[in-house]
């Protein structure tokens, strides 16, 4: 676990390697500096595993990823950034809920519980007020679609990468009255 400077004494020791498996997902506690160590790798010409440094970027930042998949035509739900100033945004009240609250800048379900899935008004600033209060940083919202999560792992760069078998969530077991989450 990278706590910040110490980024200065691994570096050194990677030198050389013919790969680096990349598990870094935050540095001094942040994971917005999660594209920081993959940028200094790329900087020192060391391969690695994973995104790049674009890509952790973007995906760090949610209503930007949102975004680029909208400009290239990608279907994503629709969606709104909130912060403590917007919760109460008169629009919300015509949002066609249920929708999914969720942290703008972390990922491993960091803030996820079934309380996300918010079904009015009431709910989605309840929930994003103490997402916001918790954690710091803005949420976003977007409308909740049910339905299968399968993760895709693609090896190699370019316009051919392979595809390893695809791994679907299941969530069979989840009891029915429970949000599959």
């Amino acid at each position: 676990t990278l706590r910040g400077t110490d980024v200065f004494e691994v570096l050194p020791t990677l030198r050389g390697a013919d790969l680096v498996f990349n598990l870094c997902e935050a540095m001094a506690g942040d994971s917005r500096n999660e594209p920081t160590f993959v940028g200094l790798l790329d900087l020192f010409g060391i391969a690695y595993t994973g995104a790049d440094l674009l890509g952790l970027a973007s995906c760090l930042y949610k209503q930007r990823a949102k975004d680029i998949l909208i400009g290239r035509a990608v279907s994503t739900p629709p969606y709104r950034l909130l912060d403590a100033d917007t919760l109460d945004d008169p629009s919300l009240d015509a949002l066609d809920y249920p929708w999914f609250v969720k942290l703008v800048h972390e990922d491993a379900s960091v803030g996820i519980t079934e309380a996300n899935v918010v079904r009015s008004v009431l709910e989605l600033r309840l929930r994003a007020r103490e997402l916001i209060t918790q954690y710091e940083q803005p949420v976003i919202a977007e409308r909740y679609i049910e339905g299968r999560e399968i993760n895709v792992t693609l090896i190699g760069n370019g316009a051919h990468p392979r595809v390893l078998p695809l791994h679907e969530i299941d969530f069979a077991a989840m009891p029915a009255d429970r949000p599959r989450i």
